[in-house]
């Protein structure tokens, strides 16, 4: 991914707690995600709560590291909720940086960025059973 590119994770208030309140043993997140993450206004007004972090490329691969992290450790002593928690939220970190490999911003010719698709598939991905 090109370092300028910016990916916006929405995640449930309860998986962004997991990634700032790691168990014991786990490398925490650098000052200034975490720092971003507390920033982010959070949406209550949804059915549950969720909040918007707009992450760099680093930064995605760190929060992507500390909740496949938290996942093994829950998953090792059998927490299940906070482990489910975890493993969603992996997989929503995975599914926004897909969708931002998918999307190539490049600039403009008044220098302002502008979306070019790819040739791959835009539909939206329904991951509902």
């Amino acid at each position: 991914m090109h370092p300028g590119w910016v990916i916006r994770f929405v995640l449930f208030e309860d998986v962004w707690d997991i990634a700032l309140h790691l168990p014991p043993g786990i490398r925490a997140l650098n000052r200034e995600l975490t720092a971003k993450i507390e920033a982010a206004p959070s949406d209550r007004q949804a059915t549950r709560a969720r909040r918007e972090v707009a992450c760099t490329p680093e930064d995605a691969r760190e929060l992507l590291r500390a909740l496949t992290e938290a996942a093994a450790v829950h998953a090792r002593f059998k927490n299940d909720p906070q482990f489910l928690l975890s493993v969603m939220g992996c997989n929503q970190v995975i599914n926004a940086m897909k969708v931002a490999l998918e999307v190539r911003m490049v600039p403009a010719p008044d220098g302002t960025a502008a979306a070019r698709w790819s040739r791959r598939s835009t539909r939206r991905h329904d991951f509902r059973e």
